[in-house]
């Protein structure tokens, strides 16, 4: 929890620091990128109660979801010791991970309180897609952005703790 708070403090510090861009979430992009399309419409509305888990770790992969409303925790670890590892808000996307690498998830992300979130399943963005080709496009390489700034913000903290 203390961690968890520090890093919340560090984030928000941040915003004014040239070390870290601050960018507008998955959400608010593809919104941007998209704003005569109800994404809500296209896409399923699923909800979650406090504890409820969206993703299961193990599980195999055939959706991402975008968190629209609500927070959700991400935890690693067995049942005897588990671990938040991240906390995502509303804009975030989630699962994406598992789903472009083709793996099993490797973390349960759960409901802290009301949750709603877009689910994006595997054939709604896939070759045989039947939705307008600039949406998938953009979804995938909104995605990709998300990947490559986490990839770089690992790889600050790998450099920041072998100092």
């Amino acid at each position: 929890d203390a961690l968890q708070v520090l890093e919340d403090y560090l984030l928000a510090e941040a915003k004014g620091s040239d070390r870290v861009e601050v960018t507008s979430t998955f959400l608010e992009s593809l919104k941007d990128a998209h704003p005569d399309l109800d994404l809500e419409a296209i896409f399923t509305i699923e909800k979650f109660s406090p504890g409820a888990s969206l993703i299961k770790q193990g599980a195999l992969s055939n959706e991402i979801f975008v968190l629209v409303e609500g927070e959700v925790n991400a935890i690693i670890g067995s049942d005897i010791q588990k671990r938040v590892v991240a906390k995502f808000l509303p804009g975030a996307l989630l699962g994406e991970m598992a789903f472009y690498g083709a793996s099993l998830r490797s973390a349960d992300v759960v409901a802290v309180g009301q949750v709603r979130a877009l689910r994006i399943d595997a054939k709604q963005i896939g070759a045989d897609s039947d939705l307008p080709p600039d949406l998938v496009s953009s979804i995938h390489r909104l995605t990709a952005r998300i990947l490559s700034q986490r990839l770089e913000r690992s790889n600050r903290l790998l450099m920041d703790a072998e100092i």
